[in-house]
């Protein structure tokens, strides 16, 4: 029963990781459009 109940837990952990990532990658995406795209390194 415990077990259950921490793959449920790491679970819910999994799914809250994955959704902060997914934000995190679409407010880069987001930023990088507003910025016209993606960042290039210049070399001079």
């Amino acid at each position: 029963m415990a077990a259950r109940r921490n793959d449920a837990e790491i679970a819910g952990v999994l799914i809250v990781l994955a959704q902060t990532l997914a934000q995190n990658n679409a407010a880069t995406q987001a930023q990088e459009n507003r910025r016209g795209g993606e960042d290039e390194l210049r070399l001079e």
